[in-house]
């Protein structure tokens, strides 16, 4: 029973590798089809199409063992299936014979039959007997991937039907070329962390110091730095646990959390935060880093150049004001889509590939430091004496909130960390760096600053070394430039973990950061988009590692699923994978993106089996996939 359907749960794809229903099609078959096989329709396309796949592949164990923590190859692989109209009686494998594709019932049903062995295939269909049925969402062929040996079962359409296929040399292309190496270092890591916490935080610290006093500082930074870290860590025990459920060895993303731990309703409000958050942080870093070369070009040209958009992209430049030129609602600043176009090449990249952006951004941070240091530390009125606790606390403890806020970043990053990388230390070491880079800078800064009302960032571009006049500049603009890629990649993961297709996952990730930077580039509407920024990635760095860390202690020892997350009864759950998942699943698709246990199997126990006989038949052509504990 667990076996019958390929859609449907822990069995199916054991029976549909391990039973004859895996079988191939055979070699005449296949000479005689050729041109059917090639002759083809167009891939999946709409987005229900991607869902339903996706949720087979996830539902199915032999699938997800054999694709495990290839999330990419997932995706490419869905992409490359195509479809093929079947008529009733038509044979798909055949007993005795080999097969090189995999099969997905899309529509239709497909009977599953063993001729004994002391029969000859040309007997009649009566004297064959009926192991199993497929049903929509059911998977077979899929051992032909990892197996040549000649299929013990044949499968023949039932009713007119439609199914999805895939060849073996396909599939092993697409597995060459879309590898998911874990191949992220200490080094980088540690790097990416510091990277992401840097960004636009180190140049406002002395302002704080001057607002609201150097202990006021530190606390601020110590409690933010505190909550970081068990955000941080709670984030990772929570994606422990999920492996621990059945997810071992996959990626996980933060999107897989949600879905994994809370309901649907609840699991999309989470998840809509989540691509509000990342591409408002995106947009702000695009922006930032387009404000600083609008500057240097103003102090170039005395202008900002960009386009007119209303008026046939016109080269326009306007004004002694950056703001004015290029954020007028119909003027394009030139900086952004330099910007733009100089980061969309990583968008489609791995964390892994963009490490030596983060070296070259860490470089730049320590050179930052160590001038600006320099260049408070030789103030002639160093140390200037600064109060403690003055002004306002509460703007430093608002300002320094989420400075530290990581935990979107944790899901992405564990899918790609080497083994041997302790995730604990690399997330404190981080956060405690970058906490002594803040303090440091702040307090050091505001004792040298001469001159409080214009600020130590004034005080640093008047200076007479030119080193420290440029890295003004060139701190935060690389600071800026080398942290959109890893925005833009997270982005890219969930939503492909979403349904999105590859393509549709590198557009949106890349055109919506930019499109929303050019509509914010004046500042105007930033005091409506503020709090929306800010209450989504309290949501997303804070409050949503605290839930799924709550929601993942409630899993008992057994494997038992968060009370709050519906599942299907495993007898409930054998009767529907036995005739093919429903359609109501496959449709519904709202856990497509990496849940492994869809229909309440505990993925450390065996899945039962309707029909005695599937325990037997070709075990050995699958067995191989699985792992020992199961």
């Amino acid at each position: 029973g667990g076996g019958g359907g390929g859609g449907g749960g822990g069995g199916s794809g054991v029976v549909a590798g391990a039973g004859g229903s895996t079988s191939a099609s055979s070699t005449s078959l296949q000479a005689s089809h050729q041109q059917q096989w090639h002759h083809q329709d167009n891939p999946p396309t709409t987005s229900s199409e991607r869902q339903r796949l996706r949720a087979i592949f996830d539902c199915n164990d032999g699938l997800r063992v054999l694709l495990a923590g290839r999330t990419a190859a997932v995706s490419e692989i869905i992409g490359a299936l195509r479809p093929r109209r079947v008529a009733r009686g038509e044979v798909l494998i055949e007993q005795g014979h080999h097969i090189d594709r995999l099969f997905i019932v899309d529509e239709g049903h497909f009977t599953v039959k063993r001729q004994h062995q002391n029969h000859q295939l040309q007997q009649a269909a009566s004297s064959a007997m009926t192991i199993c049925e497929h049903g929509p969402g059911s998977v077979f062929g899929e051992s032909c991937l990892v197996s040549k040996e000649s299929r013990s079962a044949s499968v023949v359409a039932t009713t007119p039907g439609r199914v999805w296929m895939i060849d073996r040399e396909t599939v092993r292309h697409i597995l060459r070329t879309v590898q998911h190496a874990k191949n992220l270092g200490l080094a980088g890591s540690i790097a990416l962390f510091c990277n992401c916490i840097a960004t636009s935080n180190m140049a406002s610290m002395t302002s704080h110091v001057e607002q609201a006093g150097w202990f006021s500082l530190l606390l601020s930074q110590g409690s933010a730095a505190a909550m970081g870290i068990a955000c941080a860590l709670m984030m990772l025990q929570a994606i422990r646990r999920m492996q621990d459920q059945g997810r071992v060895g996959q990626r996980i993303e933060f999107a897989n959390l949600v879905m994994h731990y809370l309901p649907k309703d609840i699991s999309s409000l989470f998840i809509l935060c989540y691509l509000i958050h990342m591409v408002l942080w995106i947009s702000h870093l695009l922006v930032q880093a387009s404000h600083v070369l609008d500057l240097v070009q103003l102090h170039i040209q005395n202008c900002t150049p960009a386009f007119d958009v209303k008026d046939g992209w016109r080269s326009v430049c306007a004004g002694s004001d950056p703001s004015v030129a290029s954020g007028d609602y119909f003027h394009l600043s030139t900086s952004l889509l330099v910007i733009g176009i100089m980061m969309a090449p990583f968008h489609s990249k791995t964390l892994d590939d963009i490490v030596p952006l983060q070296y070259l951004a860490m470089g730049g941070l320590l050179a930052t430091l160590v001038l600006w240091l320099g260049a408070a530390t030789t103030s002639p009125i160093f140390p200037r004496k600064v109060p403690a606790v003055s002004g306002s606390p509460a703007f430093a403890a608002v300002s320094s909130l989420l400075s530290f806020g990581i935990s979107g970043t944790v899901p992405t990053w564990v899918g790609e960390k080497r083994a041997e990388v302790p995730s604990q230390d690399v997330m404190g070491f981080s956060i405690l760096a970058l906490f002594a880079v803040h303090v440091l800078t702040g307090i050091v800064g505001a004792m040298g600053t001469t001159d409080p009302e214009r600020g130590f960032l004034h005080q640093l571009n008047s200076s007479p070394f030119l080193p420290t006049r440029a890295s003004v500049i060139a701190g935060p603009l690389l600071l800026d430039v080398t942290t959109i890629p890893i925005g833009c990649i997270l982005l890219r993961r969930n939503l492909l973990e979403c349904g999105a297709s590859r393509f549709q996952a590198v557009i949106a990730s890349t055109a919506a950061p930019l499109l929303l930077s050019a509509i914010l580039y004046d500042g105007s509407l930033a005091p409506s988009i503020e709090p929306i920024g800010f209450v989504a990635s309290l949501v997303v760095n804070f409050i949503t590692p605290a839930l799924l860390y709550y929601l993942s202690q409630q899993t008992n020892s057994s494997g038992r699923r968060p009370a709050g997350l519906p599942s299907m009864p495993p007898s409930s759950a054998a009767n529907h994978v036995s005739r093919g998942a429903p359609s109501s699943l496959l449709h519904e698709g709202h856990r497509s993106a990496g849940l492994g246990d869809h229909n309440g199997y505990q993925s450390h126990q065996p899945p039962q089996h309707h029909h005695q006989n599937h325990q037997h038949m070709g075990s050995s052509a699958f067995s191989s996939l699985l792992p020992d504990r199961w």
